[in-house]
């Protein structure tokens, strides 16, 4: 959902003197602009920065078709209010007055250059910005940084030659990147971290997952990040680099959480667990790769017994490479942070030596409770197509606030991911289970917020959080299925969707169609609602304004979803057997 209160946009124009003539005799002003350049929002420029000797200005940035003088400034609406920069720049505000403030930390962004010289201006920027066609364009920011260092998004174009391309976000009092700030998830399952980090206001550039089930699930959410489906024990930050696409460019954060039954408090606890490898290679990435915040998510079991000497371990290690930790570390649960479900885990941050370390989110007083997560999802029972496929047709009404952000119907105005095309008129992730009848008789006995006895199965209260969603085993070790809450009113277990809404993920964000696979992808994933408030701390201390894209985006093919481990492994060139297979009878 778009948010009502539209940004301010501003237009920046660079030209020189020497270039006007050029420009008149070739008739430039009234050039047509590609919709594509600015994404649609060039009408809706409302104010305009020239940056130049004289104050002639291109019909484009203005939408007017002729030269700008005080007698032009005042038929069109303009006030005029001149901030001097080396003689060479002033300010026109369009339409209504606005506060300075509000223009410098509302608004979007536009740069255009009158004439394109392979370094246009170079008499005034130092710093040419890559990645245009092979060409480059010169930072017009170095030099104006002063008026604009905060403003939301940047995006640059030539008129002349109708080449554009995004590129920079500005960072509070720090050097200027491209767009977003970028982020990189290592052990990505489905997505939970990717898509916490995402709605903070990072780009996801890459994700590495050894399961190709569930790296196909990713790419299906996330299709514009490179999805790489490799065991991260044989790949090295050079090899994320290369399939990001982002070459020596400056990485904002890698996060991860290395798969942790060698830590869990209900498990086997070995130190010397094979398993609890894969976090040294995760240290091993951030030393290759260098982000300026590094965030490893674990089971609170790490923080006990002997399994503490071992993060105290890896800590130092993470000083070595000249990372500062923030500490203590903590662990924060779920329900804290707007999730409906009791879920503890381990978040350990670390800043490059020179990057201001975060803190760690505020708790929430308020508590979400499981009816306002899942009363309006229509009964998957009610509907005889859920036996056969994971979603149906059906319209429903969403009253709750929590529920009406998950099925985006509601303007979330903490969240900064890119939306995403869905049919709000289909339930997904809803195929059915079959009980018989006693299981059922028993279902409907159990009081809420307890456990049913003879299954073990904990029943949910509308008024209460749902226990800790676990995923249950891999299918190396048989592939059994972690117990599912009780349904609080049907005599059932909830769905894929229902635990999905307890996790927090929006009805948009879709799993492996079969159950024990969906219920596997949400069990081991972080809730994205903690991720992003683990997120937004980051944003926050890099000195970030995160803006929301405009541009909503379309999800992967659905087949991704339907893929079996033999069509999942093909699909990314990689052995069948990389992951055991289940054993079906």
């Amino acid at each position: 959902m778009r948010n009502e209160k539209q940004l301010k946009k501003v237009m920046v124009c660079t030209c020189r003197v020497d270039n006007y003539d050029w420009i008149r005799e070739r008739k430039l002003y009234n050039l047509p602009i590609p919709k594509g350049c600015l994404g649609g929002s060039y009408a809706s420029v409302t104010h305009l920065a020239v940056y130049a000797n004289d104050l002639p200005v291109l019909a484009h940035a203005a939408k007017y078709f002729r030269d700008v003088n005080d007698e032009w400034l005042a038929d069109n609406g303009y006030k005029v209010s001149k901030r001097s920069h080396g003689e060479k720049y002033a300010l026109f505000e369009l339409r209504d007055e606005v506060d300075e403030t509000q223009l410098y930390t509302q608004a979007d962004v536009f740069v255009c250059s009158t004439r394109w010289t392979g370094k246009i201006d170079a008499d005034f920027f130092e710093k040419p910005i890559p990645q245009c066609g092979g060409k480059s364009i010169p930072n017009i920011f170095e030099r104006i940084r002063p008026f604009f260092q905060r403003c939301n998004t940047a995006q640059a174009f030539n008129p002349v030659q109708m080449d554009f391309f995004s590129v920079m976000k500005n960072t509070r009092g720090t050097s200027l990147g491209n767009l977003r700030p970028i982020a990189i998830d290592l052990f990505a399952g489905c997505g939970g971290l990717s898509l916490g980090f995402e709605q903070a206001g990072f780009d996801v550039v890459a994700a590495v997952e050894i399961d190709p089930i569930h790296a196909a699930v990713h790419e299906y959410n996330f299709p514009n990040a490179a999805t790489i489906c490799a065991d991260i024990k044989n790949i090295t930050g050079e090899d994320i680099r290369k399939r990001a696409g982002i070459g020596k460019r400056d990485v904002d954060v890698v996060f991860g959480g290395a798969p942790c039954q060698g830590f869990s408090m209900i498990g086997k606890r070995a130190l010397d667990d094979p398993r609890n490898q894969l976090i040294r290679h995760f240290l091993r990435i951030v030393k290759d790769v260098r982000p300026k915040y590094s965030v490893l998510e674990n089971v609170k079991g790490l923080t006990v017994g002997k399994h503490a000497q071992f993060l105290t371990e890896l800590i130092n290690e993470l000083k070595k490479i000249d990372y500062n930790i923030l500490l203590p570390y903590q662990v924060l649960n779920a329900a804290d942070y707007g999730v409906p479900q009791r879920r503890e885990r381990l978040f350990l941050i670390a800043a490059r030596t020179g990057q201001k370390l975060p803190t760690y989110p505020k708790p929430k007083k308020e508590k979400v409770t499981i009816r306002e997560a899942i009363s309006d999802l229509p009964d998957a029972d009610l509907f005889d197509q859920l036996w056969d496929d994971d979603s149906v047709a059906v319209q429903w009404q969403t009253r709750s606030y929590y529920a009406q952000r998950l099925r985006c119907l509601r303007y979330d105005d903490s969240n900064f991911g890119y939306d995403r095309i869905f049919d709000l008129g289909r339930l997904t992730a809803s195929w059915r289970t079959k009980h018989g009848d006693i299981s059922k008789q028993r279902f409907l006995a159990a009081p809420q917020g307890e456990t049913e006895p003879h299954s073990r199965f904990f029943k949910l209260a509308w008024d209460g959080q749902s226990n800790t969603l676990r995923a249950g085993t891999d299918s190396a070790r048989g592939g059994f299925t972690s117990p599912r809450p009780i349904h609080p009113d049907f005599p059932r277990v909830i769905t894929v969707r229902e635990a999905a809404r307890i996790h927090s993920y929006p009805d948009w964000f879709r799993f492996n169609k079969t159950k024990w696979h969906g219920f596997r992808e949400i069990g081991n994933s972080v809730p994205p609602l903690l991720a992003r408030a683990v997120g937004a701390e980051i944003v926050k201390a890099m000195g970030i304004t995160p803006v929301k894209p405009e541009t909503p985006i379309e999800t992967g093919a659905e087949e991704l979803l339907e893929f079996d481990m033999r069509n999942a492994a093909d699909h990314f060139g990689v052995p069948r057997n990389v992951i055991a297979q289940r054993k079906r009878k």
